[in-house]
């Protein structure tokens, strides 16, 4: 068996350091994409879970452990059409990145990007959840398996 390590890079914000300031305000989040607020209905159900937690809308993402920020990218996609990556530094640290994308790639929002449209759209959705919007900034996520 061998080992194989890999790195994501990008532009974006590191994600498990950021205190969410409620459940109503994750949840909220979580309301303005209806297709994933209904994964999540689902996944309670499945999983007999009547009262959420926080802690439980981060356990959805039980296969990557990439928590909020796998919260966030699905909201991001759904609403904006934008496709961030949700990724972890050897599972201690997790991030949501925007890669860069081959010319062939790009769709139609890509295409229009800016560093300032992706900060926008990180601030505007992380400043629902959290008091303190953290800084944006190149990222590089080393993980391995």
């Amino acid at each position: 068996m061998s080992y194989h390590t890999w790195i994501t890079y990008g532009y974006g914000v590191r994600t498990d350091n950021i205190k969410v300031k409620s459940l109503e305000a994750l949840q909220n989040l979580i309301a303005l994409a209806p297709l994933a607020k209904e994964d999540f209905k689902n996944w309670f159900e499945e999983n007999n879970i009547e009262s959420p937690t926080i802690e439980d809308y981060y356990e959805y993402d039980e296969n990557d452990g990439c928590h909020l920020a796998a919260i966030l990218r699905m909201v991001i996609l759904e609403t904006e059409g934008v496709d961030f990556t949700a990724c972890n530094k050897f599972s201690d640290q997790d991030f949501l990145i925007y890669e860069p994308i081959y010319p062939w790639g790009l769709t139609e929002i890509d295409k229009t990007m800016t560093k300032e449209k992706l900060e926008s759209i990180l601030c505007k959705y992380l400043s629902m959840i959290t008091e303190v919007v953290p800084e944006f900034g190149y990222q590089e996520a080393e993980n391995g398996g």
